[in-house]
């Protein structure tokens, strides 16, 4: 019904329960439980730590079934992290299992999870042959939710190939299913952000952005303050209720010693009776001290858990409203006709994007101060090409390691980045040639960061194009990095960057 904090708190007591039972089966059950919401709020590090355990304790009762289950979900977060070595593995292992069944759920689940796995590798001819058999295998059963998401994963996938008309009907299936299930499920939110990419793909602006608000109204009812801080007091109360339980069997264990030991002094009572005494007082005495540094404690942990709640609330805030931003700037270009002033709005909106894929990587990531640069680089560099539609004429080599860097550094190179590959895109490659551009990035120094871009394009003329802003931005943010820019024409355009990292502007 999209309660996700009451749902957290009892999932947590499910956990608690089943572990004080000490119940294999209960156990897996919760694990499974508490893995499927984690990984429907985009947990995906939680839920893959709980899918393992569920398929641990599956495996060890020999429950085929169950194992079928959690290999084909711990599969599907792999593949969400784009470890597809690690996805196929378990992939081929779940069918397999469910082949041997014959279950039609487990083999609907299981053919779904792997068109999701070809889909996320663009190889849309399996995934849509997946999703045919998903679909056949949920309407056998009558599974409505199944068939809801199933019918969104289509769309999704004709909208990719511009099979526009086979994608409305996908959707308009899948949003009947969902009106006949009358819930509020988390994975509408992703079938309106479906329905948003088909409109944006049809240039019917309007449908884009109302579908694109209906995202964030379901987004924002799960993820809202209240959501999170109901999340973060359940998981806190369920860590602390299971130290203290292991602290009182402690107790009672040192209970008992101490119980043997009173009735092993009984026969020197008058001097038993005294040491009894200070050793009760000093007891008393730790006892109330350790009580009163484990309250303060527990006390000083759920203030560190609130301002990461709120720093993340806040990442999420401007991500969501830098998208709003650029989703107007998309709305404003569609009502011009003057190339020029289309294309200075295309270079805004892809700023624009560039700053929020910032945020974005910061509210989903663990560390909340600093961002993965690969990882961004990779999904900026996506976006542009999908803006300029090259995807398929220009590849992008990545040549770096993974190298995290604080939001000061990350949002200037960033926007240097986003300058640099727009402007190849635009120039380097004339009549829709095809292209290779790399992009590189490493610490030379414990001080010095190193970029370069580069690109086999026709390289620079004599005639200037564009109106200068670009290279104007990419001097003004090389100067606030402490850096200097220096570039080589020989064999196309390759731009080199040296940034002092001590200092940022």
């Amino acid at each position: 019904q999209g309660n996700t904090g009451e749902m957290t708190k009892m999932i947590y007591a499910y956990l608690k329960v089943s572990e004080e039972l000490a119940d294999k089966q209960s156990m897996m059950h919760a694990a499974y439980t508490s893995a499927i919401y984690f990984q429907s709020i985009g947990n995906n590090m939680e839920g893959l730590k709980y899918f393992k355990q569920a398929l641990k304790a599956a495996t060890e009762t020999g429950d085929k079934i169950a194992q079928t289950h959690f290999n084909s979900y711990v599969g599907g977060l792999y593949n969400n992290l784009g470890n597809y070595t690690e996805a196929q593995h378990y992939y081929a292992a779940a069918l397999r299992l469910a082949g041997e069944s014959g279950d039609a759920k487990m083999l609907a689940d299981t053919h779904r999870n792997m068109g999701n796995f070809y889909q996320s590798q663009n190889n849309f001819t399996e995934a849509i042959s997946h999703y045919r058999i998903a679909a056949a295998k949920y309407k056998s059963i009558t599974d409505k939710e199944g068939l809801a998401i199933i019918y969104y994963k289509m769309g999704i996938t004709y909208t990719s190939t511009k099979k526009y008309e086979q994608a409305t009907k996908s959707f308009d299936s899948s949003k009947a299913y969902y009106d006949n299930l009358n819930s509020k499920l988390l994975s509408m939110g992703d079938y309106y952000a479906g329905r948003e990419n088909l409109a944006a793909a049809t240039r019917n602006w309007k449908d884009a952005y109302e579908n694109y608000k209906q995202f964030v109204v379901i987004k924002d009812s799960a993820f809202n303050k209240e959501s999170l801080q109901k999340l973060v007091s359940s998981q806190m109360q369920y860590e602390a209720d299971k130290k203290e339980t292991a602290a009182k069997a402690a107790q009672e264990k040192r209970n008992l010693v101490a119980r043997a030991e009173i009735k092993h002094q009984r026969n020197i009572r008058n001097a038993a009776f005294s040491v009894l005494a200070v050793v009760l007082l000093f007891s008393g005495v730790v006892f109330r001290q350790r009580n009163k540094i484990a309250k303060e404690k527990k006390r000083s942990d759920l203030l560190l858990m609130d301002k990461e709640l709120l720093l993340r609330e806040i990442h999420h805030r401007v991500k969501n409203n830098l998208e709003v931003v650029s989703s107007l700037l998309a709305l404003q270009s569609a009502q011009i006709d003057d190339p020029n002033t289309k294309e200075a709005m295309l270079a805004g909106q892809n700023r624009v994007h560039s700053i929020g894929i910032v945020h974005q990587k910061l509210y989903q990531g663990t560390n909340l101060g600093a961002i993965e640069m690969k990882d961004y680089f990779i999904n900026l560099s996506e976006s542009i090409l999908d803006s300029f539609g090259a995807e398929g004429k220009v590849n992008i080599e990545f040549a770096m390691e993974k190298l995290n860097l604080d939001i000061d550094m990350a949002v200037p190179l960033g926007l240097i980045v986003n300058e640099l590959l727009t402007n190849t895109l635009k120039y380097a490659f004339p009549d829709k040639q095809n292209g290779l551009v790399r992009i590189k990035l490493e610490k030379r120094t414990s001080n010095i960061l190193h970029l370069e871009v580069s690109d086999n394009g026709v390289g620079k003329s004599g005639e200037t194009k564009g109106t200068g802003f670009g290279g104007q931005l990419i001097s003004l943010l090389t100067s606030q990095l402490n850096g200097k820019m220096t570039e080589d024409q020989k064999n196309g355009t390759s731009v080199f960057f040296d940034f002092k990292m001590e200092k940022v502007a």
